[in-house]
């Protein structure tokens, strides 16, 4: 060093603080870049849950009427950069669809009340509160449900097998559940909520097309008559001495389909294994180590079938 020149010194210095400079610009750009599929990650996870939390709701239909509105200049989901685009997506059956028209009976199962194809069940429930509205003026309720129900901006499949709107919610969508076959001895779609008892019995109905009265179903005989209490989480810990750390929380459930756990920066997902134990939520993330757990805000949900319902609590990290 002693025999470099004071030039060569300086140049050195500079190469430093240049090779500084660009390496933070690269690091700014990669963590700016990340921020906003970060963003839609949480606005994801909080739809799946409204629309889980509405699905336990059995004298609304907001669950069917509830779509995904992504941001105020237009919506990405698959945070590809594009807006309102034709996307795939579906739990049991993918659909393709707009991403600005996401309903949550194509995203998220709703077996109890609206069976294994919910935009089926959809369309029968909303015909038939909307028949029932406009005492069975089928024009009428039509309007109102394509009012509420829309396709998005974007071009969906020619083909009606494979186009979601024009298999369920066709131009005359409550003609298809006027239940004009009241009588025929089958129970069919739209029959239970409109109450034909001539076809259908509570046997038949308990199960799908929410709490039906009309046909004699009342929370002693049917479970979709009784929303029962919520699912709490709660006092979420998080134990820094195991590997990875480990989550615990308080709940009231007694049967967990799902956890999520989300840690904002950098964004990490899991499902967890389902819980049974109606005490406490203990959960080990692969990953989720000093590295990169509690960078953000931990955001830990439950999906829970006993008692029904969705929660989720909110931990801020240190």
């Amino acid at each position: 060093m002693a025999n470099m020149s004071l030039e060569t010194i300086i140049g050195f210095i500079i190469l430093l603080v240049v090779a500084g400079v660009i390496i933070s610009m690269i690091l700014t750009r990669i963590n700016s870049d990340s921020l906003p599929y970060k963003e839609i990650e949480m606005q994801q996870m909080e739809f799946k849950n409204k629309c889980d939390a509405l699905c336990t709701e059995s004298s609304s239909l907001d669950y069917c009427r509830y779509y995904f509105e992504g941001g105020k200049d237009g919506t990405d989901w698959d945070g590809n950069g594009g807006k309102n685009e034709l996307i795939s997506i579906g739990e049991y059956v993918t659909w393709d669809v707009c991403e600005e028209r996401i309903y949550c009976f194509s995203m998220v199962p709703c077996d109890r009340r609206f069976g294994s194809s919910p935009a089926k069940g959809c369309a029968s429930a909303l015909c038939q509160a909307y028949l029932d509205k406009y005492k069975g003026n089928v024009t009428k309720a039509n309007a109102a449900v394509h009012d509420k129900i829309k396709p998005g901006a974007c071009r969906l499949p020619a083909n009606i097998e494979d186009n979601w709107f024009e298999q369920y919610f066709p131009a005359d969508v409550c003609g298809i559940y006027s239940s004009a076959n009241c009588g025929n001895g089958v129970c069919e779609a739209g029959e239970c909520s409109s109450g034909c008892t001539a076809d259908c019995t509570v046997t038949d109905c308990c199960g799908i097309e929410g709490c039906n009265a009309a046909i004699g179903e009342t929370a002693a005989n049917c479970a979709d008559c009784s929303s029962g209490p919520a699912a709490t989480l709660s006092n979420c810990v998080i134990n820094k001495t195991t590997t990875p750390y480990t989550i615990t929380c308080d709940t009231n459930c007694n049967m967990a389909t799902q956890i999520n756990v989300v840690d904002m920066a950098p964004s990490l997902f899991q499902d967890l294994a389902p819980i049974a134990n109606g005490v406490t939520v203990v959960a080990q993330p692969a990953g989720f180590d000093n590295t990169y757990i509690c960078t953000g805000s931990l955001v830990i949900s439950i999906i829970c079938t006993n008692p029904g319902g969705n929660t989720y609590t909110t931990h801020g990290c240190v």
